[in-house]
C-alpha cells in the first residue's frame, strides 16, 4: 500500500466512462452528461494519436482534468472546458484558420465553454503570474477565475502519476512556486484542492523510482508513419504560425 495516496485524497477518472459515472454520482444533470460528451468526442478528434511528453495519453489527461473540476463541483461549462482546454495550444485542426477553428468548437461545446478554452490559452500563467495572484486573489474574478482553476486541475492531474518528473524545464519551473499554487488551491477550489496539492508534493521524492522511465521527450507529440511525419512536420509549423498570428489579431 502506497502511503499517503492521492487517489484516496481526490478522484481523477482518465476514461470517458468513469468521467461520465462521476459526473452522474456527483449530482451533475443529465443535459451536462450530454454536454461533456460532446466535449470529449471533439476531444478525441482533435488529440487523436497525441501523447504527453511522458508518453501518457494526452486524452486521458484531459479527461483527468475535467474530473478533477468535477471534484471540487466546478460548474458543468468549467468541466466541458477542462476536457479540451487545450485544443488552441496543440489540438489538432489541420490547416484550419483561427476563426474556422473557434467556430468548429463553439459548435461542439457552445460559446460559454469555448470562451474559456480561448482564454486558457490567452491568460498569462508563468511562476510570477502564480505569486503574484496567490498575493491578492481576490483579484481573479468571472472567466479568469474559472480558466485559474482549469490552470490547476491541470498541473494536478500531471503530478497525479508522478509526470512531474517527466516534466520539461519550462513546467519544472513551477517547482519553486508550490506555496503559491496551494494557496490559490485553497482560495479558488477549496480544501479538498489545497490538501490534493500539498499530498502530491509531500509523495515527490517518491517519484525518483520513475526517472529511468522517461522517454526525455521535452513535450508532447503526435504518432504519425514515417511517411506520414515527412507530411506532418510543415503542417504543424504552419498551424504553430497560424495560431501565433491568431492570438495576436485576437481571433
Amino acid at each position: 500500500m502506497i502511503a499517503n495516496d492521492q487517489r484516496l485524497v481526490l478522484p481523477a477518472a482518465q476514461t470517458n466512462l468513469r468521467l461520465y459515472r462521476q459526473l452522474h454520482d456527483g449530482g451533475y444533470a443529465p443535459a451536462d452528461l450530454l454536454w461533456v460528451r460532446d466535449g470529449y468526442e471533439l476531444a478525441t478528434a482533435l488529440f487523436a494519436g497525441q501523447f504527453r511528453g511522458s508518453g501518457k495519453p494526452f486524452v486521458a489527461h484531459l479527461v483527468g482534468t475535467a474530473s478533477i473540476l468535477a471534484a471540487v463541483d466546478a460548474p458543468p461549462a468549467v468541466v466541458v472546458a477542462g476536457l479540451v482546454h487545450a485544443a488552441y495550444e496543440q489540438g489538432d485542426f489541420g490547416i484550419a484558420r483561427g476563426r474556422t477553428r473557434r467556430a468548429r468548437v463553439r459548435a461542439a461545446i457552445g460559446d460559454p465553454a469555448e470562451a474559456l478554452v480561448w482564454r486558457y490559452q490567452t491568460m498569462p500563467w508563468t511562476p510570477a503570474d502564480v505569486r503574484r495572484l496567490q498575493a491578492d486573489p481576490a483579484a481573479l474574478t468571472g472567466t479568469d477565475r474559472e480558466v485559474a482553476l482549469m490552470r490547476l486541475a491541470n498541473e494536478l492531474d500531471d503530478n497525479l502519476d508522478f509526470a512531474m518528473v517527466h516534466a520539461h524545464a519550462a513546467k519544472d519551473a513551477f517547482r519553486d512556486c508550490r506555496d503559491g499554487i496551494v494557496t490559490l488551491a485553497q482560495s479558488i477550489g477549496g480544501p479538498r484542492l489545497a490538501d490534493a496539492f500539498r499530498a502530491t508534493y509531500g509523495e515527490d521524492g517518491e517519484g525518483a523510482w520513475a526517472a529511468p522511465l522517461s522517454l526525455g521527450r521535452p513535450f508532447s507529440y503526435q504518432l504519425a508513419s514515417s511517411f506520414g511525419l515527412g507530411l506532418l512536420r510543415p503542417a504543424l509549423k504552419a498551424r504553430r504560425l497560424a495560431a501565433r498570428l491568431a492570438r495576436k489579431a485576437g481571433l
